[in-house]
C-alpha cells in the first residue's frame, strides 16, 4: 500500500473503518484478520491550504500456509560425502507442490560447505541447516530446520589379491565362484 503524501509537508492523519480488521497504530496500518476495511487519509490544512481527504478500500487476505518436505537424511554423513539438499514446499491443505525455489543456509562454516543445494561434509560434527521459501502473493514463508551429522570418513580397506606366476585362486562373490 502506498502511503498517501502531499507537497505541503503538513501532516496527515490515517483512520480506520473498522480497526478490528485493520488498525492505525503511531501512523502505521496494522492489518488484524482477514476481511475489509477503509483507511481514511486527512490532511488538516492551514490557513494558506484547505483540508484534504482520501479513502482506500483495503481487503486483507490470509496467505495459505505452506510446509517443507525434507527427505534427506543428514544423520550420518561421512567426512568428504557430497550431498545435493532436495526439500521443496507443498500446500499444507492439499499436500500439492507449491513449485516455489527453496533456498539453504547452515548454522556454523567449517563442518560443512554450502554450494546452492550441494552440501559437502569437511569435518566431524553437527549443523543445522535450514530450508526457507520466502513466499509470495499467495503462501505464507516457510522454514525447516534439519541437523545433520558428520561422522569420520570410513577406515575401510581393500587389500589386493596377490598370487605368483602360475597360482591360482577361487574367489567367490556373492555365493558365485570366479577362477
Amino acid at each position: 500500500i502506498e502511503a498517501a503524501s502531499t507537497s505541503t509537508n503538513l501532516p496527515i492523519t490515517y483512520s480506520s473503518s473498522n480497526s478490528a480488521i485493520i488498525e492505525v497504530i503511531n501512523g502505521k496500518l496494522v492489518a488484524k484478520t482477514t476481511g475489509t476495511a477503509t483507511i481514511t487519509a486527512t490532511q488538516a490544512g492551514n490557513d494558506i491550504w484547505e483540508s484534504v481527504t482520501s479513502t482506500k478500500t483495503i481487503e486483507v487476505t490470509q496467505k495459505v500456509v505452506q510446509r517443507i518436505v525434507w527427505n534427506d537424511d543428514l544423520s550420518r554423513l561421512r567426512v568428504g560425502d557430497i550431498a545435493t539438499l532436495s526439500a521443496y514446499a507443498v500446500d499444507n491443505v492439499t499436500g500439492l507442490a507449491t513449485w516455489l525455489p527453496i533456498t539453504y543456509s547452515i548454522s556454523t562454516t567449517g563442518i560443512v560447505t554450502l554450494n546452492g543445494t550441494q552440501l559437502t561434509a569437511n569435518a566431524e560434527g553437527e549443523v543445522i541447516i535450514t530450508a526457507h521459501q520466502v513466499g509470495n502473493t499467495n503462501y505464507a514463508a516457510a522454514t525447516y530446520h534439519l541437523n545433520a551429522r558428520v561422522l569420520a570418513a570410513s577406515r575401510q580397506t581393500c587389500n589386493p589379491l596377490v598370487l605368483d606366476a602360475g597360482e591360482s585362486s577361487i574367489l567367490t562373490i556373492d555365493s558365485k565362484e570366479y577362477t
